[in-house]
């Protein structure tokens, strides 16, 4: 069994808001990148012009977050038209009202360089503690041969064809189980978190797809 290095993290603690001074950037969620083999990759298309949407369960809810994607992995430069969050629904519908665009040095696009990473500027948005969260990344034309990835994602991604935005219907053309490009999230807040670093079933191997039922997930929970 090939192990991936799972680094999830869990929040030990949270303070009332009134608490809330001083605060410092604590991981609420983050993601080993491994580059991703041809096996690893959509089948269907490139990502190059396409929308992909993403959901993750978090820990620690925050009033402001920091985001970050990578693409440590890939031997060429990725493009970003967008990325917006917003509370997620159903598979992958999402709760337009709250959706909300990040930005990288005050632009909503980048283009995260070869063997790079690129936080997104610090952002308000009302994270609630466990919730699950859509991150919809818009590619542009130039997308990497290899994608930095995380295969044992164990939720479902969606892609659409073109740059489908918040109000708009997300017409999926392919979807699988695998993350690209998110590797982490921060949360300005005084609560203390830890990172659990382990093997294939600390990845969460044998837990049930889209569940968020892996022993860390319930661990979160106590």
């Amino acid at each position: 069994m090939k192990s991936l290095y799972s680094f999830l993290v869990m929040a030990l603690m949270a303070l009332p808001v009134s608490a809330q001074k001083n605060l410092s950037w604590v991981g609420t969620f983050a993601t080993a990148a491994e580059f991703a083999g041809k096996s690893d990759l959509p089948q269907k298309t490139n990502l190059a012009n396409t929308s992909l949407r993403e959901i993750v369960q978090v820990s620690l809810g925050g009033k402001n977050l920091q985001l970050q994607f990578s693409n440590q992995f890939s031997k060429q430069p990725v493009e970003i038209k967008s990325v917006y969050i917003a509370d997620s629904k159903d598979s992958c519908d999402i709760d337009a009202k709250s959706a909300t665009y990040l930005k990288f040095n005050g632009k909503k696009s980048v283009v995260i360089p070869a063997g790079g990473i690129v936080y997104c500027d610090e952002l308000k948005y009302d994270l609630k503690p466990l919730q699950r969260l859509t991150i919809t990344i818009c590619y542009g034309e130039q997308v990497p041969t290899n994608a930095t990835a995380h295969r044992g994602s164990r939720t479902t991604s969606y892609i659409a064809q073109g740059t489908v935005k918040p109000g708009m219907k997300f017409q999926t053309f392919e979807k699988l189980d695998h993350w690209y490009n998110i590797a982490q999230i921060n949360v300005r807040s005084k609560a203390e978190a830890i990172a659990i670093l382990g093997n294939s079933i600390t990845d969460g191997r044998g837990s049930t797809t889209n569940l968020q039922n892996r022993w860390p997930d319930r661990m979160a929970l106590a």
